[in-house]
């Protein structure tokens, strides 16, 4: 609503592209929280552990790759978080191509976590 903070006026793009991107991190979130499962990691301890470290990681993988590019494998296995930040943030504007790119990017990676969480949950079975 402050007329001095934005360069240029919201559209119903913009809205769409920053929801569907929040709303893909946040599954992001979810399914890498959900990764760390009771029957998975036997002590939570080292859940809480992963957890976070998966999450630092997440948030910080463009400032590693920027410092050097054998952390360019994070790309691969943390999800793109971060990466919509790094495509808005010299622009005013969200590019609607690249956020699609960056939601699907978000949903591969939601769905592989999906079912490599699944093989690991069927492979351990109950823990009583």
């Amino acid at each position: 609503m402050d007329n001095g903070r934005f360069t240029r006026q919201m559209e119903l793009a913009d809205i769409a592209c920053g929801g569907g991107h929040i709303f893909m991190c946040g599954l992001g979130g979810m399914m890498t929280g959900d990764f760390f499962h009771p029957r998975i990691f036997r002590k939570r301890r080292n859940a809480i552990i992963g957890a976070i470290a998966i999450s630092l990681l997440a948030v910080s993988k463009e400032g590693l790759i920027d410092c050097s590019s054998a952390f360019s494998i994070l790309n691969f296995i943390l999800p793109p978080i971060t990466d919509g930040l790094k495509s808005v943030g010299s622009n005013s504007y969200f590019e609607p191509r690249e956020m699609m790119l960056i939601c699907m990017h978000l949903a591969v990676y939601c769905l592989l976590i999906m079912i490599v969480k699944i093989k690991m949950l069927e492979k351990k079975k109950f823990r009583y």
